[in-house]
């Protein structure tokens, strides 16, 4: 019994419930496309329900309703209800507020969408069904009305299809949002527009005739575009137009005219002769009679051409312009010409003669013509009988400084405007495209406004605009509204396009986020848990390659769901912005959670920084501050020992693994017996400072036992960026082994690899090797060499066991040896690491301390002896030194001798004669 009052419920509760149309209810009804100034913001249209109650639904499901301008929009209710009633107006609108700003008095129904109407000819549809079908359609054009004037076009007859006779622009300015559509007076038929075609009667081959459309009917106040069409691939586009034909032949040349939606052609014919013409030509008409005559026959007439007019000066309009041209060869009266703009003002020249092939130049304060600056103009030349000779027209804005200015047949705008001479063009040059968002927060499902207002032309002229929005959707406004659906980055294209085909293009990357979404308090669970139960566990803040791959991991250490509503991580205090979890954010019992810097936003420094993780009221719950970790590793919680390590593994979204991908080596292995590309581990002394300008560092192993000269290795890193190492610092170093000619090398991809241990080892210069001993046994060793200098050539030195003989040895200076005062003859000690290459023996000499004269070393030898033992100084002098010693000393001996005897001598003549004197 439950059951069926409930499905009673149901069913009645269906029935209750509005019915949707189908494509027979809902009408297009009126469209403002084309805004006064920019559309931006301001475009709409109005769609009527012709049946019965209707819901509009509205989101993102299957069934909602979606706007169609080229791509499908989702709508938003901005005012009313979302239930149409039966023959009720609507407003779907590019934006809604604007469009109540601009209709205060709208009291109807109003949907939000994005709204892109092009201004030319546009689709419009409306679907029920999320975009899979459109139910409502329109295909307006522009010729319908309402093309940039601010009213808008509107429907006649609700009931009949979308022809052109059945829509019409509005009678009033701004359209009639949500009501019945304002008759209009009656339509007032066009004035006929009739084209008349007049050609020379005969020509020869490279004379120019005179092709005249001046007799042709154009209604009043309308600015006609004229074609010709010569039959020889050649057109010319003025009312009347000069063209030589380069063969003799009869050609069928047609001229075509239109006036906005109207079009006329007539056709006229011309003989071209081989031979030279014997009298001046007449014309043939191929839409009436002849032109009348005048104080100048017609022909004489025709030769007077606009050549060239300034709209638009710099400064004050005042010096405006028109320059008529003779092209003719005899001098002409002007007296009867009038020059006219789009205005009712016409200027009749005074008596005023024109030379043959020159120039007569009219300023403002002379004609009283005012041409437009914006907007368009059109300057129109009458013959004394008041016959149009030409009109010249210009569209949209005059060029500040620019002047319009006739090439060939036809007119364009030069930035170097000539009065009274010849007029000067310069080469057309491309267009500038520039990308301006106009927009703040980019995010997917809302509104961003690109602009390519601050795109220019050198020539100033009309751009056309192409835009591509890197989602499979294009553009052709200056300023384009757009909606992203879905996140990411977007590669924006705008090319533009000047009157000449010149092209200019430029891509702006731009990022889309998700759409944020607001957390209320209710939302956002208590904490319930332990400090140690929600944890930062470990993170990457240097990947390889680019630093987009950056992540930071949490890790649920309890036995329950923690809900993260609100939850913040955050990297140091004043850096990103912080990310905050959404409503849906939850991590499980015993899981781990990824965040990558893609969704959070989060740039971790690689010099350092802190991750932080904050509660929903931003008090710091854990904060891990890291110095520079190696490129491509992790720093990782060790929940066992409750410490940060930085681990080689990184492990995202699984447990932490702190294990080590090198093997610690015994002293005594030998490192050319491994298998290269073998990752080791290894305790060094260096043999050098390290050079900021080599890749190269000479190191040796260290043991238990001390420095062991027999075992060098090369460290080798590519970017050079070396730690600041001396001579004999003690290192470590992971990396992988390879071994070549040269001797074991270890081969690391950055500093971080390579740990200076703090600790010194002097290193105490090998025992002397003997030239003669060198052998396979002491390659790739450290030893101390002693010979004479048979050769020196750069920085390489060639050592031999005397001065005759052929060097045994090449010792390469790996340093600046200029001022090393070392020539050939020299007995020399050197040390180095011994290599053995295709030319033979070479001794690698890393520093300039590692090379001295004979005696320089002796010399060493003897301070070090006085300083230890002063009764052995007489064993280390050579033997010649000792007898020029002895012989100083006898001949001292000698001397004093003599002396002595001398005084004895003396003394004993002085006794005797004081003696004798007694």
């Amino acid at each position: 019994m439950k059951k069926a009052i409930l499905f009673l419920e149901l069913i009645i509760f269906l029935l209750a419930q509005p019915t949707g149309t189908g494509a027979e209810g809902l009408v297009f009804s009126e469209v403002m496309y084309d805004w006064p100034a920019s559309d931006q913001s301001h475009e709409w249209v109005e769609i009527f329900n012709s049946g019965g109650p209707t819901a509009a639904l509205l989101g993102s499901s299957k069934q909602a309703w979606r706007f169609f301008d080229g791509s499908n929009h989702t709508l938003s209710l901005a005012q009313g209800t979302t239930t149409i009633a039966a023959s009720e107006y609507f407003i779907l609108a590019d934006d809604g507020q604007q469009f109540l700003q601009d209709y205060p008095t709208y009291s109807g129904t109003v949907f939000d969408t994005v709204m892109i109407l092009p201004n030319t000819v546009g689709n419009l549809g409306l679907s029920l069904d999320g975009g899979a079908t459109l139910s409502a359609l329109v295909n307006y054009d522009s010729a319908w009305g309402g093309e940039g004037n601010g009213f808008s076009i509107e429907k006649i007859n609700l009931n009949d299809n979308d022809t052109t006779s059945n829509w019409q622009e509005s009678s009033i300015v701004g359209g009639s949002p949500g009501q019945a559509n304002i008759s209009h007076a009656p339509v007032v038929p066009l004035p006929v527009l009739a084209a008349k075609a007049t050609c020379p009667s005969g020509l020869s081959v490279g004379e120019s005739g005179i092709f005249d459309a001046s007799g042709s009917v154009i209604p009043a106040n309308e600015i006609a575009i004229y074609e010709w069409s010569f039959s020889d691939n050649q057109t010319a586009t003025s009312t009347i137009a000069n063209h030589v034909f380069a063969s003799a032949g009869t050609y069928q040349v047609i001229l075509k005219i239109g006036i906005n939606n109207l079009e006329s052609q007539d056709a006229c014919s011309v003989e071209v002769s081989a031979e030279e013409p014997t009298e001046e030509s007449g014309n043939n008409s191929g839409g009436g009679s002849s032109a009348g005559n005048g104080p100048n026959n017609t022909y004489s007439w025709s030769q007077i051409r606009i050549a060239e007019f300034l709209p638009n000066p710099k400064g004050p309009d005042d010096g405006e312009w028109i320059e008529l041209f003779n092209q003719g060869a005899a001098t002409l009266d002007l007296s009867g010409f009038a020059l006219q703009d789009n205005s009712t003002k016409i200027f009749t020249i005074g008596e005023r003669l024109i030379s043959a092939q020159s120039y007569a130049l009219f300023y403002k304060d002379e004609t009283g013509l005012s041409l437009n600056n914006s907007g368009g103009d059109a300057v129109k030349l009458y013959d004394p009988n008041g016959g149009l000779v030409e009109t010249v027209t210009y569209q949209d804005n005059a060029p500040e400084g620019k002047s319009y200015a006739r090439q060939n047949d036809s007119f364009s705008w030069t930035s170097s405007p000539t009065p009274g001479q010849a007029n000067i063009f310069v080469a057309n040059q491309a267009p500038t495209a520039k990308i301006k968002i106009n927009s703040g927060k980019f995010l997917a499902g809302e509104k961003i406004v690109l602009s390519a207002e601050e795109s220019s032309d050198p020539e100033e002229s009309k751009l056309i605009y192409q835009w591509d929005f890197g989602d499979d959707n294009t553009g052709d406004e200056k300023i384009e509204n757009h909606i992203y659906e879905t996140a990411g980055t977007f590669a924006v294209h705008l090319k533009v396009k000047d009157a000449g085909g010149l092209e200019n293009g430029i891509t702006l990357p731009i990022t889309i986020e998700g759409k944020e979404e607001k957390i209320l308090l209710s939302e956002v669970a208590p904490i319930n848990f332990a400090l140690g139960d929600l944890i930062i566990s470990e993170f990457l803040p240097d990947p390889v390659g680019s630093d987009d791959s950056e992540w930071i991991e949490l890790y649920n250490n309890s036995t329950q769901n923690i809900k993260l509503t609100g939850w913040q991580l955050d990297d140091a205090a004043g850096g990103s912005n912080p990310y905050v979890f959404l409503a849906s954010s939850t991590i499980a019992a015993g899981s781990f959670l990824v965040v990558n810097k893609k969704d959070s936003k989060i740039s971790l420094n690689n010099q350092g920084d802190s991750v932080r993780l904050l509660t929903p009221l931003g008090d710091v719950w854990q904060q891990a501050d890291y110095s520079q970790i190696p490129e491509g590793q992790s720093q990782a919680w060790d929940l066992l020992n409750q410490e940060w390590f930085i681990s080689t593994v990184p492990s995202p979204g699984g447990a932490n693994i702190a294990t080590a991908t090198e093997f610690a080596l015994s002293p005594t292995t030998d490192l050319q017996e491994l298998k290269n590309q073998s990752e080791i581990w290894l305790e060094l002394v260096s043999l050098q400072n390290t050079n900021p300008q080599s890749s190269n560092l000479y190191t040796v192993r260290l043991s238990d036992q001390g420095v062991d000269y027999n075992q060098v290795v090369e460290i080798y890193l590519a970017n050079k960026k070396w730690p600041d190492i001396k001579v004999g610092d003690i290192l470590t170093i992971s990396g992988q082994l390879s071994n070549n000619d040269s001797g074991p090398r270890l081969k690391i991809k950055s500093k971080e690899q390579l740990v200076l241990t703090g600790e010194h080892q002097d290193l105490l210069k090998p025992e002397l090797t003997d030239l003669d001993t060198l052998g396979d046994d002491l390659a790739n060793s450290f030893i101390s060499l002693s010979g004479y200098v048979v050769k020196k050539n750069g920085k390489n030195i060639y050592l031999a066991s005397s001065v005759g003989e052929d060097y045994a040895v090449r010792a390469y200076l790996d340093f600046d040896c200029k001022d090393l005062a070392i020539v050939k003859g020299n007995e020399i000690v050197v040390n180095g690491i011994l290599q053995n290459t295709k030319n033979g023996w070479k001794l690698l000499v890393k520093n300039k301390d590692d090379i001295l004269l004979a005696q320089q070393v002796l010399g060493t030898q003897i301070a070090a002896d006085n300083s230890s033992e002063q009764n052995t100084t007489t064993t280390q002098i050579s033997s010649s030194q000792r007898k020029v010693k002895y012989f100083l000393v006898t001949l001292l001996g000698l001397i004093v001798i003599l002396i002595v005897f001398k005084v004895i001598k003396k003394y004993r003549y002085q006794k005797r004669t004081n003696t004798g004197n007694l």
